[in-house]
Formats: C-alpha cells, sequence, structure tokens
C-alpha cells in the first residue's frame, strides 16, 4: 500500500519528480475538505471516498500542524503535482480513501486537521470502467515506399506471368516429407492436385542452415496469414527475405465468418512429442518427423526443422484468444507459388489431419483422419530469360547491415548509456 499523509510524510514543495513519499498537504477544514474531494472526482484515475463524520484514527498516527492548510500560498501547485506523480507510476490507477485524523484543533485557528491517508490500487472492475476509450491502432510495421516490406508489384507480376522452363517436379505422398533446392531468382509452386490439403513448410539458406524461416517476425512484419507480395523472412542476424509470394489462388477467402484466414502463421507444425502429452499414444508421422526424415540426407538434423508457415490452412483466435483450426478450403489445383529471394532449401510434409476437417487427438485419430489426406504437388521452374529479373533491377536479398555491437563496442559520447 502507498501512503500519503500530513505532517509525518515528506513535502517535496511541489517538486513533478518527489522522492519517496508525497505531502500533498498540511490540514483542511471538513467544509474544505469535501470540497477538495469534489474536484478529486474529477481527475481521471481517482475515486474518493468521503468519510463518515466521524473521527477514525489513521494508522500509525501522529499529530501535525496546520502549516500546510489549503488556504496557504503553494496548496494547489503542490495538489496538482502530487496528483501528477501519483497518476504517471506504475500501476496508475489509484483510490483515494480520506480518512479524518484524532488531533485537536488548532490552537491559533480552531480548525480540525483532516487527512488523507490511504492510496491503494482501484479493483479490476473499477479499472476496467475507468478506462479511457483506446485509439484506433495502428499496424507496428507500416511500410514505406523505400522499405523492403514494399515490393515491386510490377515486377513480380511480370515474372509469375513471364514464360518458365521445369526444372524438378513431384508429388508428395500422403503423410509424408520432402525437401529440395532451389536457386534465387527461381519459382516455386506448391499446389492441391486432388484437392483440400494441408502442407507445412520450412526454409532454410541452401548453404546455411542457420539461417532459416523465422515465423514469428514475418507475422510482425506481414500479417498473422499472408497472401501475394508478402515476404518470407529469415532469423537474427540474417534478416531478409528467403522468398516473395507472386501468387495465391486462395486470395479469394478473406477471413471467414469466424474471423479464420488461410496460410497461418499463428501456429506450429504437429509433433508426436505433444500428441504423446495429450493423448498418451505414439505417432510417428507428424509434421515435425515428416520434416525431420525429409533434411537428413541434406546434412541436416531435427533441431533444424523451425516453425512452419501453414499452407492451405485457415486459423484464427476466437473470443478467449484460443487458438482455432477451420478444414482447408482449397479445391483440386489450388496453389500457392514463391520466388526465391536468395538459394534456399525447402521441406514440405503433407500435413497427417489431411484437410482439418476430421482433426482430433485419440488413440483411432490417426485412422479417422488418414480419409481427408490428400498429396501435394511440388514444382520448380527458372525464367527462360535467364536475364529478366536482373534487367528489371531484381537482385539476391542481402543479409541486414547491422554491425553487430551491441553494445559491446561503445561510440564516444554514450558512455552511462543505457547500463553500459
Amino acid at each position: 500500500m502507498d501512503w500519503l499523509g500530513v505532517g509525518y510524510l515528506v513535502t517535496v514543495g511541489g517538486s513533478e519528480e518527489p522522492s519517496g513519499r508525497f505531502n500533498l498537504f498540511g490540514g483542511v477544514d471538513i467544509p474544505t475538505w469535501k470540497s477538495t474531494a469534489r474536484g478529486f472526482r474529477q481527475f481521471p484515475g481517482f475515486t474518493i471516498h468521503v468519510p463518515q463524520a466521524r473521527f477514525l484514527p489513521p494508522d500509525g498516527y501522529r499529530k501535525w500542524n496546520i502549516g500546510g492548510n489549503t488556504r496557504k500560498a503553494g496548496f494547489q501547485q503542490r495538489l496538482a503535482a502530487g496528483l501528477k506523480w501519483l497518476t504517471a507510476g506504475p500501476g496508475s490507477a489509484r483510490t483515494v480513501e480520506t480518512c479524518p485524523s484524532a488531533c485537536e484543533p488548532d490552537a491559533a485557528t480552531g480548525v480540525a486537521v483532516w487527512g488523507m491517508h490511504h492510496i491503494h490500487n482501484l479493483s479490476a472492475t473499477d479499472r476496467l470502467r475507468s478506462r479511457q476509450p483506446i485509439p484506433t491502432p495502428v499496424p507496428a510495421y507500416l511500410p514505406t515506399a523505400e522499405s523492403p516490406l514494399t515490393v515491386d508489384t510490377a515486377l513480380y507480376s511480370s515474372a509469375q506471368q513471364a514464360p518458365r522452363v521445369l526444372l524438378e517436379e513431384f508429388t508428395l505422398p500422403i503423410r509424408s516429407g520432402r525437401a529440395w533446392k532451389a536457386p534465387a531468382g527461381s519459382i516455386v509452386r506448391i499446389s492441391t492436385p486432388e484437392g483440400s490439403q494441408v502442407g507445412d513448410l520450412n526454409i532454410w539458406n541452401a548453404h546455411n542452415p542457420r539461417e532459416r524461416f523465422w515465423a514469428s517476425r514475418t507475422r510482425q512484419l506481414h500479417a498473422t496469414h499472408v497472401s501475394t507480395y508478402d515476404r518470407l523472412w529469415s532469423c537474427l542476424p540474417y534478416m531478409r527475405p528467403l522468398v516473395t509470394i507472386i501468387s495465391d489462388s486462395l486470395a479469394w477467402y478473406g477471413e471467414d465468418e469466424h474471423g479464420g484466414r488461410v496460410h497461418d502463421l499463428l501456429g506450429t507444425r504437429c509433433d508426436p512429442y505433444i500428441n504423446t502429452v495429450l493423448s498418451g499414444g505414439e505417432y510417428d508421422f507428424h509434421c515435425h518427423s515428416n520434416l525431420t526424415r525429409a533434411i537428413l540426407p541434406f546434412g541436416l538434423a531435427e533441431s533444424d526443422v523451425h516453425d512452419v508457415i501453414n499452407i492451405f490452412q485457415v486459423t484464427g483466435l476466437d473470443a478467449e484468444g484460443r487458438y482455432f483450426m477451420n478444414p482447408c478450403p482449397a479445391a483440386g489445383g489450388d496453389h500457392l507459388e514463391f520466388l526465391a529471394e536468395q538459394d534456399i532449401l525447402m521441406a514440405l510434409s503433407t500435413c497427417p489431419g489431411g484437410d482439418l476437417s476430421l482433426w482430433g487427438f485419440g488413440a483411432d485419430s490417426e485412422k479417422e483422419m488418414i480419409k481427408c489426406c490428400r498429396p501435394l504437388k511440388v514444382e520448380v521452374f527458372r525464367l527462360a530469360d535467364e536475364d529478366f529479373l536482373h534487367e528489371a533491377g531484381w537482385q539476391p536479398a542481402e543479409p541486414s547491415k547491422y554491425g553487430g555491437k551491441h553494445g559491446m563496442a561503445v561510440p564516444e559520447g554514450e558512455q552511462g548509456r543505457a547500463g553500459v
């Protein structure tokens, strides 16, 4: 509990940055105090309790004098400064509780001294009731014209429509995983040849597996669900685009009646560990396991598997903020296309939950969900005109140019700041 009192607390003379406790005023007669209390009610963040006309001795009472009477010069300044201090501090929503003191009237003036004794936190209900309206929020990372978050849509649209040459293609069976490489400037197309099916996708730099897809930063930079002209970004310290989405046949889906959207960055891959925790059983073909098997031929291990983009998957948060998944809306031939911004390694799992229309946990859930599992198709292309992108001004993405000092090599003039 914070204490604010009269006479036994330190007076700081109206300083806006008082140290320790604060003395708002030294003494108030009953009529003046009731008037002051009405004024307090108009001050945001405070609830005033005016006591009954009886004496209630404060805890740890000590007598004070009338030296700070409200009629004295400087009272209003001290009051304003004190309120500013109280409402600016941590947990600033406070209740001011008043209590008349048990001291004798002042010998010279005959005025009985009243004091404000307790300041304590408001209840959650009171804080909610007194909360000020919140302005419409602005996205934290609004792109500017020169920002790498703003892509040259004309260039990427032209690349998507330009003649292309097939480099590799394969169909990924249900409940399996596979990895492949794609050079910078190539186009990767993932499609649903037989209908709705969710896929879990990982991406690395082809030459350095420490540089890999960073789902949470991508979510901040773009959105919880991505589509055409959004980028999938790599982790620190590289912080650059791995791919840019150049075509999305499900872009029409938008937001459904439950707030669900497609191509999910909210969740992550299904895995055998949480399956055992929740169901008590064991199953070896979750997306995490499928991705692990897929990357072994490339010299990577389970620890290289990371948070995914769930392609063709509809997800959202309910009214309580809980994650939900809706059935996949893809039809036969729907697709998502990426332009590789650097040489990349990709790995894809056909989720054992299929299109998620039968999702569940339990001993028989895998047997049930196989009814809605379908394959995914992967195609890798190069542009027929191999100079097209470079002539249009495109270059492979470069790592962040941050110098990496992290405060360990302190520039002159910065010593003593921020704990250095």
